[in-house]
């Protein structure tokens, strides 16, 4: 089975078609690769979500059917079961509670419901529950091929952390490096075990996207376009750096964020990550993407001001994103709280002057936005219009990022019951101690004023916008789990900045100061 290929079959709402779905999927994970064991959790994975069809998505004896689709994914293997039954919400289901089990101390009813959740989401390596709104539902499931991560592939010398934060070198009275003639190239297969290395001893296994640790990894989504690593090599053939491309899937038109960034403390100060982040912006532009972002700590402002040199704007802040044991080994931190990112967002195309429909009280603030990111939309700003809805929940997509404790909620389509959706996902990520939740919406919809004020209500508070070249720009909301942020620690490197992260603590539920006028009254 080739890298894209995709079977699609649509079954009858029938329990006996089970068995020999199971063995095409065994058969078709066997030629991506999949040893037995590995093929055996992903028939199980897909054996939860078919029965949870067969079993709660339509009435007794309704004649129906729905749809099985298997592809072959970067890494790995994808099964999707989508139907247009009835509407299923995870967030409601009482988690499974192996431990309560074990104890003889569940409650009546906890943790039954979940046994198929908590089988798929740990069979498999990601397990995606999407409301399609009227389309119906989706269980998204994948598997990643078996690889050896960096750690099993180097010696405990190799993987020592970097020495000296980046903040206490500039305290200490040094020359100035001598300048170095290197170059910047893509990634090639003999490079992945370096990067790999390299990144787990700036990052250690703390950051957000684990495929970099997996050399094999790291090579498999470079040569399918996933993942465009660019590298600062000496003329000794040295690497110096590295960035890449972390490439969206399945949303044309999706900005692409360059991350993975690291230098080498012997190479710092030579303008390497300047130099690899103009080069990436020079492949996204040449790949077609409408824009790219990038996500700078506010442990120190040297990042941020890397990227406002490269043209990057600010437009967005997200306060308590990633847990305080990621900090980057040794590169600063903000000790005692969760870590914050300053978004920042570069246009690679000319975006059209389109109306956007925001909130009115955070009027002031989306403009100043908007000019400083050098775009001139047509804003409307409805007071005091509920929609008409549509019944059901509209359409919601959910991901989770365990390691790091977030989450993000997508509403592309609003309904009637949006608002109860919403507050179910929030109460389950919650329950699984996820502590940081952003959520988009998108500006062209004449709804989301309307829904951005119903969800402040809930505890979400403005975080900031992010442009779309072809869905429109999306409002940022965050929500915090029981996280309180120190706004004194958060270090800012602009003045655009500075007043994004005084509104967004004006705007914070847990913080007591006033806020700030943000629309006209």
């Amino acid at each position: 089975m080739r890298q894209g290929d995709e079977l699609r079959i649509v079954v009858p709402d029938s329990i006996e078609y089970l068995a020999p779905l199971q063995r095409l999927v065994d058969e078709l994970a066997a030629k991506i690769g999949f040893e037995e064991m590995a093929r055996r959790e992903i028939q199980l994975g897909f054996e939860e979500a078919f029965v949870n069809v067969v079993e709660h998505a339509f009435d007794p004896g309704e004649q129906a059917s729905f749809e099985v689709c298997l592809r072959a994914v970067p890494l790995g293997m994808e099964v999707v079961v989508h139907d247009e039954g009835l509407p299923f919400d995870p967030g409601l289901v009482p988690e499974y509670a192996p431990e309560h089990l074990k104890a003889g101390t569940l409650s009546e009813g906890q943790g039954e419901g979940g046994l198929g959740i908590f089988l798929m989401r740990h069979l498999m390596d990601e397990a995606t529950f999407v409301n399609l709104g009227r389309k119906g539902k989706e269980t998204r499931l994948i598997k990643y091929l078996p690889r050896k991560s960096v750690q099993e592939l180097s010696h405990g010398e190799e993987l020592a952390a970097w020495e000296m934060p980046v903040e206490e070198k500039t305290a200490v009275s040094v020359s100035p490096p001598e300048r170095i003639a290197y170059s910047i190239r893509l990634l090639e297969p003999r490079d992945a075990v370096e990067v790999a290395r390299c990144a787990y001893r700036a990052y250690g296994y703390s950051y957000p996207n684990p495929h970099i640790f997996f050399p094999d990894r790291v090579v498999d989504l470079n040569a399918r376009g996933s993942l465009v690593s660019a590298l600062a090599v000496t003329p000794e053939g040295d690497i110096m750096g590295h960035a890449a491309l972390e490439v969206p899937s399945d949303d044309p038109g999706a900005p692409v964020e360059i991350g993975m960034a690291f230098v080498k403390p012997a190479y710092r100060g030579q303008g390497c990550l300047h130099d690899l982040t103009t080069f990436l912006l020079d492949e996204a532009r040449q790949r077609g993407f409408g824009g790219a972002y990038v996500q700078s700590v506010t442990t120190h402002p040297a990042s941020q001001k890397a990227g406002r040199s490269v043209g990057f704007r600010e437009c967005g802040l997200f306060v308590g994103a990633y847990p305080e044991t990621m900090n980057f080994k040794k590169l600063g931190g903000e000790v005692g709280q969760r870590l914050s990112l300053v978004l920042a967002f570069l246009p690679l195309v000319v975006f059209p002057a389109e109306t956007l429909h925001c909130p009115l009280r955070h009027r002031r603030m989306l403009e100043r936005l908007f000019v400083e990111l050098d775009m001139h939309p047509r804003m409307v700003f409805p007071r005091g219009l509920r929609p008409e809805l549509p019944p059901g929940q509209g359409e919601m997509r959910v991901s989770v990022t365990e390691t790091t404790a977030t989450a993000e909620i997508n509403l592309v389509a609003f309904g009637m019951e949006t608002k109860a959706a919403v507050q179910a996902v929030v109460r389950q990520l919650c329950r699984k101690k996820i502590e940081f939740i952003s959520l988009r919406l998108p500006l062209r919809d004449p709804t989301t004023p309307f829904f951005c004020d119903v969800l402040e209500e809930e505890g979400f508070f403005f975080a900031g916008v992010l442009p779309h070249a072809s869905r429109g720009p999306f409002l940022l909301l965050q929500y915090l789990n029981n996280q309180i942020i120190d706004y004194g620690r958060i270090r800012i490197a602009s003045d655009v900045a500075g007043e994004l992260l005084a509104y967004v603590r004006s705007c914070d539920p847990g913080e007591d100061v006033p806020s700030p006028s943000a629309g006209n009254a």
